[in-house]
């Protein structure tokens, strides 16, 4: 049951974030960009990973832990951002924070990286062990980064 309530909230979720035909072949065209979205960041991650310890053995996540929404506007992501330093003033000025490795600095740095054509995805991962919620840059199939605005452990 629970999961049927979660599964309904994220369609309800995504589907206010981009319209979609009532027919399903447009929920089957955003889900496959979901999949390719997490086969986009998994890659980059197993070849950071592969860069550091060659000898090491990558294992992934599991497809059903990661959530996704999008793809959103600069305006979306700036409005959604503004709303979460409200409800969190206590996270200080470096929060949304940028991790390591990215060229960014800042999250307003990363929302200034966005070129016409890029497209920004919110993501929650969420496994048994932790969890973090993130907004996503991608252009032309490359994942660019991400600022992190929440981390569970």
């Amino acid at each position: 049951m629970k999961k049927i309530i979660l599964t309904i909230s994220l369609m309800l979720v995504m589907c206010s974030c981009r319209q979609v035909n009532s027919n399903s072949e447009s929920s089957d065209n955003i889900m496959a960009r979901y999949d390719e979205i997490y086969k986009i960041i998994t890659d980059y991650g197993k070849r950071k990973i592969l860069e550091k310890k060659p000898y090491a053995k990558v294992i992934e996540n599991d497809r059903s832990d990661y959530e996704f929404r999008g793809p959103l506007t600069k305006e979306q992501v700036e409005k959604e951002l503004l709303e979460f330093k409200k409800e969190f003033p206590e996270a200080g000025e470096d929060w949304p924070f940028v991790p390591d490795g990215f060229p960014f600095d800042s999250y307003k740095d990363f929302l200034n990286e966005y070129q016409d054509g890029d497209e920004f995805y919110h993501c929650i991962w969420n496994s048994t062990m932790n969890m973090s919620e993130t907004y996503l840059l991608i252009r032309e199939n490359e994942y660019l980064g991400e600022i992190v605005t929440r981390l569970g452990f």
